[in-house]
């Protein structure tokens, strides 16, 4: 004796897993975000849009330093046996050279004060050798 069991999904075929050969892919679902989620993508492009701006206003002013502005500015060449202080005290109209120093320093891009012959110095507004 044979006995039929009907289910209510005449005409259906079985379901298969996602993925199983020969299956049904099923689309996946849309991303979807918490506010946490948006809170922290936020933040990372604003940080990463903060960081490019910084890094193009340092390109930028340093771009500026070496390519204009310096055409007006009084320079000299490193000798052997120089110093930055040596230098500076030169430039300097009486007083504590240590300023001038520091402003040759930055205006040189210089991260020490330690500078080698041959090396052309641009130094301050108003200072000639």
């Amino acid at each position: 004796m044979k006995t039929t069991v009907t289910t209510g999904r005449a005409g259906r075929p079985p379901a298969r897993r996602p993925g199983a050969a020969g299956g049904v892919r099923y689309p996946d679902p849309p991303l979807r975000l918490t506010r946490r989620g948006r809170i922290v993508v936020v933040a990372a492009l604003t940080l990463v849009t903060l960081g490019a701006l910084w890094v193009g206003a340092r390109i930028d002013a340093a771009s500026a330093l070496e390519h204009g502005g310096r055409e007006e500015l009084s320079w000299v060449v490193v000798r052997g046996g120089d110093t930055l202080w040596e230098i500076a005290d030169a430039v300097t109209e009486g007083g504590d050279p240590a300023p001038t120093i520091r402003r040759i320093m930055d205006l040189n891009g210089l991260s020490d004060s330690v500078i080698r012959p041959g090396t052309r110095l641009y130094l301050p507004d108003g200072s000639a050798p």
